[in-house]
């Protein structure tokens, strides 16, 4: 005997296995679905024939709003792209326009592009904190790796350190801030661009219909 739910939940497992929908657009879809069998029943079809019907007429919904999801994965995409970019200028811009000071002790370097700032930061010229700030440069590794992976969680715990990394890099702010120039400000920006991206991209992870395994018929 044909069961609706049934046939429904196999229905949306299929949806799930494109990987491309949310819940809520398989669930909007569920409503035109059940929808259209109520028409094709009431018109004298079969409980099974009807169902057939109704998912067939569905697939052009489908498409289109598939095509609406892929427009919001390119969202996140670009918002990562936007900072990737700013992250590769920031190296050739200057950084700063008069010598930088941390912990007291001062470093007449003149105005200096990103590249060089993060030479005197990677090898301890400008002490535990600049090293340490060079290293979050690092994350743009993961940053490029994980939004290809469907690990929610590993994403947002890369936007979580990217955040942090954020943070830290604000120390320049209160160090040295009456030197920095558009440099600095562009490398700080790609850090919160990626975040934001990556973290669009693990909500959009977060949304998509989980798979339900179903026996055989």
């Amino acid at each position: 005997m044909f069961d609706l739910d049934t046939a429904v939940a196999r229905w949306r497992n299929e949806i799930a296995l494109s990987g491309r929908l949310s819940r809520d657009e398989v669930d909007e879809l569920e409503d035109h679905l059940r929808a259209a069998f109520q028409d094709e029943v009431a018109g004298g079809l079969d409980p099974k024939d009807a169902f057939q019907f109704a998912s067939s007429d569905l697939g052009a919904i489908a498409e289109l709003t598939e095509e609406f999801s892929k427009v919001r994965t390119n969202t996140w995409r670009r918002v990562l792209v936007a900072g990737f970019a700013l992250f590769a200028v920031s190296f050739a811009l200057p950084v700063t326009s008069s010598g930088i000071s941390l912990l007291g002790k001062p470093l007449d370097l003149g105005t200096i592009p990103g590249i060089e700032a993060f030479w005197y930061a990677i090898t301890g010229e400008l002490g535990l904190v600049g090293w340490f700030s060079a290293l979050t440069n690092l994350l743009v590794a993961p940053a490029l790796w994980k939004p290809s992976r469907r690990d929610r969680k590993g994403i947002t715990v890369t936007a979580g350190v990217i955040v942090a990394a954020t943070f830290l890099n604000l120390y320049w702010l209160t160090d040295g801030a009456s030197g920095l120039m558009i440099g600095y400000f562009a490398w700080l920006a790609s850090f919160a661009v990626m975040s934001a991206g990556l973290l669009m991209r693990a909500k959009e992870l977060s949304e998509r219909e989980p798979i339900v395994s179903f026996g055989s018929r």
